[in-house]
């Protein structure tokens, strides 16, 4: 058996000069115009027949060559080619079978690309793959497409990709000639073993104070007072199926002008020296965070996105401090925040210019780490309607100067071309100003068509 990529074959048969021979394609005669060359070798008394261009259908195809001397049992050999017709579906498979989200795990993706007839693509053929999040492990198997490529080898592909700190859901996009598909590559929490660290400090005093000469007390007040600070980070898993996350600080630093705890790369420490990669596990702007996961189902408090960005009525993307909950179930699914502050949301939209900075904002006291940017290519008949939207990566795709209200894009951007004057760029980000309140939820269902609804009260 044989798996070929063109609709023509060529075959090469050999048998004794003194013998008859035919060769037959799917039970028909293939024509004696068909051989493009005849060799005959004397001395052994053998011949071979190259056989051009037989036409292939696609599937299952059944080569036969039979000879036989006149009188004599005649001899038979047959192969099977297959040639696969249009790309309908693809199989997926992972190794491990279930992906955790434990920053160690490099999962393969196993990608069989079959046809109507179940035929799989002909060897060494090539697939596009994308990956909105992540990235790929293996070596792109042909530089000189666009496009990261996979190769096939015995009917799939197999490549790897990068791993994930916590449970998200990727989407892996599959282009096999006409055919394409989105795959989810859902990353579960890891249920990992305890880990506690954490340090306590304290100061008690009992103060007894006399009046000076003058009648004036100095020092502490008379009686017992104490100090100090307890800060601790616990990360586990309880009755078996639960990871729990937990940290709280005494006593925070006071930073009323940024959220989450990420750092510009070259701010602090401008050279690492090796490929670390920083996360963290428990971001919290007051002290206090604790999160507990199940599955794709979590409630936690502490920094976050609210990420209502796919609900049918509204789009509502902020960064808040507070509490958070998603519940997935078999047949629904729910989201829903709380959260108590005093900052507004704030929208610029920019048209673009030529060059990837430097662009102004329009308001002063920004707060750190709630900056959001996409580019929006509009269309030039109707600018209100978005042709696409790119997301753009904090510290990898742009930087951000909250103190001098200015942003730009990264070099590398120029090599995207998302620097074109027709694009208009939208950043959405936080400033500070009178207390509020704000409450929402959405209920989502299987087909992720959500609907949303928004309360505030002030």
């Amino acid at each position: 058996e044989t798996y070929w990529v063109r609709d023509k074959i060529t075959a090469i048969v050999r048998f004794p000069t003194d013998a008859e021979a035919g060769l037959t394609m799917n039970g028909k005669k293939v024509p004696e115009d068909s051989v493009g060359r005849k060799v005959i070798d004397a001395a052994n008394k053998v011949t071979q027949f190259d056989y051009v261009g037989i036409p292939l259908s696609e599937g299952k195809n059944t080569l036969e060559f039979v000879y036989g001397k006149h009188g004599e049992a005649p001899v038979s050999e047959t192969v099977n080619v297959y040639l696969a017709g249009r790309i309908s579906s693809v199989v997926t498979d992972f190794n491990p079978k279930i992906l955790f989200a434990d920053g160690k795990t490099e999962p393969e993706i196993v990608l069989k690309p079959l046809d109507a007839a179940g035929i799989p693509m002909p060897e060494g053929s090539f697939i596009t793959l994308t990956m909105d999040r992540g990235r790929f492990v293996s070596p792109d198997a042909n530089p000189q497409r666009d496009g990261y490529q996979a190769r096939i080898h015995n009917g799939e592909a197999r490549v790897k990709i990068s791993a994930e700190f916590s449970p998200v859901t990727r989407e892996l996009g599959v282009i096999a000639g006409n055919y394409s598909r989105m795959v989810k590559l859902e990353f579960l929490p890891f249920l990992r073993d305890w880990i506690v660290a954490g340090y306590g400090e304290g100061t008690a005093t009992y103060s007894i104070n006399k009046a000076n000469q003058y009648g004036d007390v100095e020092g502490d007040p008379d009686g017992f007072s104490a100090s100090g600070r307890l800060a601790f980070f616990a990360k586990g898993t309880i009755f078996g199926c639960y990871l729990v996350t937990a940290a709280y600080d005494s006593n925070p630093p006071p930073n009323e002008d940024k959220l989450f705890q990420e750092l510009q790369p070259d701010k602090v420490f401008p050279v690492y020296g090796d490929s670390s990669v920083q996360k963290y596990d428990a971001e919290t702007s007051d002290g206090k965070f604790i999160k507990i996961e199940k599955n794709k189902s979590y409630a936690m408090y502490g920094d976050y996105d609210t990420n209502f960005s796919e609900t049918e009525l509204t789009r509502y993307n902020r960064s808040f401090t507070g509490a958070k909950v998603g519940l997935d179930g078999c047949f629904f699914g729910l989201d829903g925040f709380w959260s108590r502050t005093n900052q507004s949301m704030i929208k610029d939209e920019i048209r673009g210019n030529g060059t990837s900075g430097y662009y102004y904002l329009s308001r002063t006291s920004i707060v750190e780490n709630s900056d959001k940017i996409s580019i929006e290519v509009r269309s030039a008949d109707d600018p209100s309607i978005v042709l696409k939207t790119t997301v753009l990566s904090r510290y990898s795709d742009y930087w951000i100067n909250v103190v001098q209200q200015r942003f730009g894009g990264q070099p590398h951007l120029h090599r995207r071309g998302l620097r074109g004057g027709g694009k208009h760029r939208e950043i959405r980000c936080l400033r500070r100003q009178t207390e509020d309140q704000a409450v929402q939820g959405r209920p989502r269902d299987r087909r992720n068509r959500h609907t949303g609804a928004d309360s505030s009260s002030r």
